[in-house]
């Protein structure tokens, strides 16, 4: 879509696309059209938005950590309405205030720790002088200097005064006490000439002169005086936390201002994408076909602007827009985890979406376990309101998946493993609808390569529906037709060896046929193994051989990797059990508490680590063998310009949403 207007209604245009969140902007080649100007200059008032936004994050983030708020387990942004969200300069200059003084009390309560620091500090040198009664201030008199300080034992104290008594004859020492350390508390006393002898002969000893600026007078005065001080500054402290705290209760102003500046920053950089001329400006984006027509009827109403639009082009790189049912749509968080399709390439989910369920059901395959995982899900969706996000994606495949898992259960026949079966010593047993696991673990293995045949069966298919899209049909056949042929062919000829098939007479004939399946298939890639290229026959075959080489790897590894789908079944059971046998194994009340407790936890935690398994393997099973069959990827998800918010959600009322 191609939308020209006049620049006075430049920022209303782009304030409406926003709120609709339905176009793309596609930023031009600024050489493309000479004579047109871009308005590409970061303005001040840019630079003033970002350093705004990182200082509103610093100080939110340190008021969740300092004051933190009770919330539900999975609460929600805070939703603002359409007008609370439109701050006037009034409300952003409160916010700003707001803002300023959550900092200016940060910073002074910074500053009183560390004074405060500090008077712990002088506190700590003067609390062993306590007790002395002497002017520690009095540093001198008018022939002599007075040093006070601690040596580190009486060891070095002996060693000292033989010095002094050696060497230096003038000088005179006074040991006042000790410390609780066993530190001596001395006085020296020396002529002033001579003092810088005696300090340079202390340094030797690890002397600790007592600083002149922790003194006030006797230490006893001096440890008042600063007590009295830490408890005018704690008081202070107290004052700076309460302002914090009142910035606190008032926190989603600031997130609120945060989400104002990010939007608005979005714009800014939006409309640097947009080119201009004296009186117009002009910008083309990519929209949703389906609302091309509304988009354009919406704009051209509301606003003196000229909109057209086309279909894309064939060669035109476009974004991804995926279209799919409610079903399909649900498991969409899986693909969006791996990446975008490519332009022109088939949308897996309606085909994925289903496998996924079915994987991962088999994987849990328990109906207890898929009970309490579809109630904590159908939790999340309807009382915690998750809806949104990623976490609503979550929950809402997880029902589905936990709905598969309940299915597959019954299958399978487990209910919290062996639970009935170990709760009435074998008396009653969980009904199994076709076969138990732990029973037939062979079995399960052959299902599980059967039904990852299967699966790289639909992959292969829409490979082919990929080559037909692209107008190469031919290619995508010869590619994969001959190994559908192939494949299916080795599969029946493993019916009866793996039990499948009893009649000797239907096994003789599926024989038959796959071996001309097997025939088929191999001239099919004998004869368009490298189409395209030499005819040469001897080249031909040496292509073909690579590819059937190739391909029999590739698919022998594929179908093997289903086999993580016997492992799971087999882990889940497994550990289900082993806790069963420690929840059962007492008796009278202490074993109804040892039940309750051991089998709650044990079972939660199996639930915890099978699902997360399940979750993990599933997507790999998709993103490896299924994908690795067709995908291309390198496509890019539609994302168009929107509102973006970090800290609250905009709450659009019915009457503002018509408009």
């Amino acid at each position: 879509m191609t939308i020209i207007g006049m620049c006075h209604e430049r920022d209303a245009v782009l304030e409406a696309l926003m709120k609709q969140g339905s176009a793309q902007l596609i930023e031009e080649d600024p050489d493309a059209n000479e004579g047109v100007c871009k308005t590409s200059v970061v303005t001040s008032g840019f630079a003033e938005n970002v350093d705004l936004r990182n200082r509103l994050i610093r100080s939110i983030e340190t008021i969740d950590r300092r004051f933190p708020m009770k919330k539900p387990m999975f609460s929600t942004k805070p939703s603002v309405s359409e007008s609370e969200f439109d701050m006037s300069e009034y409300d952003e200059e409160l916010s700003r205030q707001l803002l300023y003084k959550y900092e200016s009390a940060v910073e002074r309560e910074n500053e009183l720790r560390a004074e405060l620091n500090t008077i712990e500090q002088r506190r700590e040198e003067l609390f062993a002088w306590e007790d002395i009664p002497l002017d520690l201030n009095v540093r001198e008199t008018e022939l002599t200097e007075i040093i006070y300080g601690t040596l580190r034992d009486q060891r070095s104290l002996d060693n000292l005064i033989a010095e002094i008594n050696e060497e230096m004859s003038t000088a005179t020492i006074f040991n006042l006490g000790f410390t609780e350390a066993k530190s001596p508390l001395l006085a020296l006393v020396e002529m002033k000439e001579d003092s810088p002898h005696l300090r340079a002969r202390l340094s030797a000893y690890e002397f600790k002169a007592l600083p002149m600026q922790a003194v006030l007078g006797t230490a006893k005065k001096s440890l008042e005086t600063l007590n009295s001080h830490a408890k005018t500054v704690r008081e202070e402290i107290g004052r700076q936390t309460e302002i914090m705290k009142d910035v606190a209760d008032n926190r989603e102003q600031l997130m609120l201002y945060h989400d104002v500046l990010l939007v608005r920053s979005d714009k800014e950089s939006a409309d640097r994408i947009l080119s201009s001329t004296q009186y117009t400006f002009y910008f083309n984006a990519w929209v949703d076909a389906d609302k091309a027509e509304s988009i354009k009827e919406f704009l051209t109403e509301n606003f003196e602007v000229a909109c057209f639009y086309r279909p894309v082009e064939a060669e035109e790189e476009y974004p991804i827009l995926l279209k799919n049912n409610k079903f399909t749509e649900t498991f969409s968080v899986v693909l969006e985890m791996y990446g975008a399709p490519s332009p022109g390439e088939s949308d897996p989910m309606p085909v994925m979406a289903p496998f996924y369920m079915i994987i991962f059901g088999m994987m849990l395959s328990d109906v207890g376990y898929g009970l309490l995982l579809l109630l904590g899900c159908l939790y999340l969706i309807f009382k915690a309101k998750v809806t949104t996000g990623m976490m609503g994606q979550m929950a809402r495949m997880l029902t589905l998946s936990a709905v598969s898992s309940i299915i597959w259960g019954f299958i399978f026949g487990g209910f919290f493993g062996d639970l009935l079966t170990a709760v009435t010593d074998g008396r009653v047993n969980f009904p199994v609808l076709w076969f138990d696991p732990m029973g037939d673990p062979l079995k399960l293995l052959t299902f599980s390569m059967f039904f990852g045949a299967i699966h790289l069966f639909a992959g292969m298919a829409l490979d082919i529906r990929n080559s037909k899209l692209r107008g190469d049909l031919f290619t995508g056949l010869v590619n994969n037709v001959p190994w559908f042929l192939i494949i299916t062919a080795a599969l029946m000829y493993l019916a009866g060896p793996l039990g499948f098939i009893s009649s000797a007479g239907t096994i003789a004939l599926l024989s038959g046929i796959a071996k001309w399946m097997i025939i088929i298939g191999g001239l099919v890639i004998l004869l368009f193994a490298g189409h395209g290229g030499s005819w040469n026959p001897i080249i031909r075959i040496g292509k073909a051989l690579l590819n059937v080489y190739n391909n029999l790897t590739g698919f022998l590894s594929d179908i093997l990797s289903y086999s993580r789908i016997l492992a799971l079944v087999l882990a889940t059971s497994v550990i289900a059990q082993v806790v069963n046998i420690l929840a059962t194994g007492g008796s009278g009340i202490g074993g109804v508490i040892v039940f309750i407790l051991a089998g709650s936890v044990g079972h939660l935690l199996n639930l915890a680590l099978s699902g997360l398994s399940a979750f993990v393997h599933a997507a790999r099973l998709q993103y490896v063998e299924f994908f690795g069959k067709f995908f291309e990827g390198a496509g890019e998800y539609f994302a168009p310009l929107r509102r973006k918010t970090k800290y609250v959600e905009i709450r659009t009322d019915k009457l503002e949403a018509k408009k």
